[in-house]
Order: C-alpha cells, then sequence, then structure tokens
C-alpha cells in the first residue's frame, strides 16, 4: 500500500498559496502548493533560496533546472503562470488522468486504434475483473499468470499516476522464472506479490523500435507529443520530446527519475539530449547517451503518423484543450498510446529555450490573455 504524504502541511502550503496568488483556481493552487511542498522535502538545506524563488513565482526546482535567475525569469513561463491555467481541461480532466477511463473514451472511436490491450483490472478491495481485450477462460490471479505464460510479458501500471510510478514490467523468462522489474520470484511469490497490488491494469506490454531500444533496452522509449486547442476550437501543436531509459531510471525514463530527455524538432528530427546533474541540481545538455556513448541523433520513425494519431486523439476528444500524449513505436511499427496527461512538467518544454520562443508560444499566451 503506497504512504500518504503529510496531508496537513500540504494543506497548510496549498492555504498560504491561494492567500498569496489570488488568480489561482482550486486545482490550480494544489497543484502549485504541491511543487512548493516537494521542494521543502527534497532540498532542506536550501530554505532561503527556496523562499526566494518561491516569491517570484518558481518552483525552486524549475527556478535551478531552467537556469533561472532575475535577469531572465519574465522571458520564461513561470510556474505560478503555468498553474493559473489548470486545470487546462476542467472537469473533463479526468477522461485521460484516468488509465481505464481513457481506454473506455477512445474504445470503439477512430482513435481506439492507438490504445495497448487492456486484460484484468485489479480494483481497490483486491477483485480482478477481466477486461475487453482478455480472452474468453482467464480469470482471476489463475488468469493472469496463464497470460504471463504465454505472453511472456506484461505491463502492470497505477490506474491513477503518471512519471511511471508503480509500475512493473513483468516477465516469465524460458526457464520459467518469474521477474518484476527485473527481480527474480517463483511462481508462489510472484502470486503473493499481485495479491498485493490495488488499483492496477494489467495490459500488454510495449516493445520498442529499433531506434529507441538501441539506447535503452529496458524502457519502452517514450514521445511525449503535447497538442492543444485555440480559443477558436483549431488543434494547436506545441512541443514535443523523447524520453529514453538509463541506468539510473531503470525500467521508466522519465527525466526527473534520471533519464534523458531529448527535444524533437516539428519534422521529427532530433539532435541532443537532457540530463539532470544531480550534484549541482542543473540541467546539462549531452550529445550522447550517458550509458552506451550513442550518439543522440536522428529522426523519429513514422513521425507523420504520430502527428496524425494525436490529431485523431484531439478531434476525438473537442472538450480538452491540452494534451500530453506518450507514444510509443513499437518494434512490429505499431503507434501506440502509452497513457495521456494533462499537466506536462514545465521543465521539460523549456530546457532547450523559453516556451515563448516556440511554435507552442502562441498558445500559452493566448491562454494567458
Amino acid at each position: 500500500m503506497r504512504k500518504r504524504k503529510n496531508p496537513i502541511l500540504k494543506s497548510l502550503l496549498h492555504f498560504f498559496v491561494t492567500l498569496r496568488y489570488r488568480h489561482l483556481s482550486f486545482r490550480g493552487g494544489w497543484i502549485l502548493a504541491h511543487f512548493f511542498y516537494k521542494d521543502y522535502k527534497a532540498h532542506k538545506g536550501s530554505l532561503f533560496k527556496i523562499l526566494n524563488a518561491h516569491k517570484k513565482g518558481w518552483s525552486y526546482s524549475d527556478w535551478c533546472i531552467l537556469g533561472i535567475n532575475d535577469t531572465n525569469r519574465k522571458q520564461y513561463l513561470s510556474t505560478y503562470d503555468y498553474c493559473t491555467l489548470h486545470p487546462f481541461n476542467k472537469e473533463y480532466s479526468s477522461w485521460i488522468d484516468d488509465k481505464l477511463t481513457l481506454k473506455y473514451m477512445l474504445n470503439g472511436t477512430p482513435a481506439g486504434r492507438y490504445m495497448p490491450d487492456y486484460y484484468f483490472q485489479i480494483e481497490n478491495d483486491g477483485t480482478i475483473l477481466s477486461l475487453m481485450d482478455c480472452a474468453d477462460g482467464y480469470r482471476g490471479l489463475e488468469g493472469i499468470v496463464r497470460l504471463l505464460q504465454e505472453k511472456k510479458t506484461l505491463a502492470f501500471k497505477l490506474i491513477k499516476a503518471s512519471l511511471g510510478l508503480g509500475f512493473y514490467k513483468a516477465e516469465y523468462t524460458e526457464d520459467k522464472k518469474y521477474l518484476l522489474n527485473g527481480e527474480e520470484y517463483d511462481e508462489d511469490s510472484f502470486v503473493e506479490k499481485i495479491k498485493g497490488l490495488r488499483g492496477y491494469l494489467v495490459t500488454e506490454y510495449l516493445k520498442p523500435h529499433e531506434a529507441f531500444k538501441k539506447y535503452c533496452d529496458k524502457s519502452v522509449g517514450c514521445l511525449r507529443y503535447i497538442v492543444g486547442r485555440s480559443k477558436e476550437g483549431e488543434i494547436v501543436d506545441i512541443y514535443s520530446f523523447m524520453r529514453l531509459g538509463t541506468k539510473r531510471s531503470r525500467f521508466v525514463e522519465n527525466y526527473n527519475s534520471g533519464g534523458v530527455l531529448v527535444i524533437v524538432d516539428s519534422d521529427g528530427q532530433y539532435s541532443f539530449g537532457n540530463v539532470i546533474d544531480y550534484d549541482r541540481y542543473c540541467n546539462v545538455r549531452v550529445d550522447k547517451h550517458p550509458d552506451n556513448g550513442i550518439e543522440l541523433k536522428g529522426q523519429i520513425p513514422f513521425w507523420d503518423d504520430i502527428v496524425s494519431a494525436a490529431h485523431t486523439v484531439a478531434e476525438t476528444l473537442p472538450q480538452l484543450t491540452y494534451m500530453g500524449i506518450d507514444f510509443c513505436v513499437t518494434d512490429d511499427n505499431r503507434i501506440k498510446i502509452i497513457e495521456i496527461n494533462s499537466l506536462t512538467s514545465l521543465d521539460s518544454i523549456q530546457l532547450d529555450k523559453s516556451i515563448y520562443e516556440t511554435q507552442g508560444g502562441v498558445f500559452f499566451k493566448e491562454r494567458l490573455s
């Protein structure tokens, strides 16, 4: 069971944030308070620096990672301004933030073909339900074990989570061993582990295309394509980047977990990456993958198809104004959606330059006006 964060401290922070920043919605205030809470928790020896960043409308994390200072801070989209726009998607955010709801929302639509297969749901009381892509005859724990033995790999994901939190790559090996994120289990201990999961989905495990696998074969190789909608209702291409796993990030590839973030231009090309220097706590530009030295330069395969898929999702869900769609190009040349997020981390869209200097800048300027 996941530990609950300190609710009293977060509530107090939310109160003071909304008192200080009166233009924030309740949800926006809660998000900003959450960012500030993480700053205090992660950087306990930097109190005055944290307070200085917060006073100027920035989380300390964004301030450091983006290299913000008093000279350039007004040239960037600040943490505060970003949170004033949240929730971008209003009451419809749950359509995409909840992975199970997303599957049902897109099922039977033109965008449905981009969703991976969903086999089981593990409810909060431990009940196991067979879902729409599960073949007849597969039920309960026995069904999960049998399916894993046949498929060899499955993905276990929290229904309501992002940043790879709670993710397990389940494997069944040729010597009849069970692995969860590389940790070995016999069948009995594997079953006991699954019994303890709550609020999970069991889905198809997406294997990455060689263009991504060459960098890291332990994670999917996720492409985030951010699409929005103007006030006139037109679809707007905002930003895109690729995330690659490392030894540090292990079975996920998130930038803030130690992965490499590679900015992708509007033609699907990339030429460098970004990693966090944890000693200095700042972003560092790299030309090669830190683990294997492979050059971070190339063309995203099936780029035009990815753009088309993002637009299809946006057309299918016209109520949503801002989506960060995580795509995987698979080893058998399919384009699949890993998940969709309603609030992409601010640092990831401004590592190279201010978002206002990119094609997505118009979207944010319009929304803030």
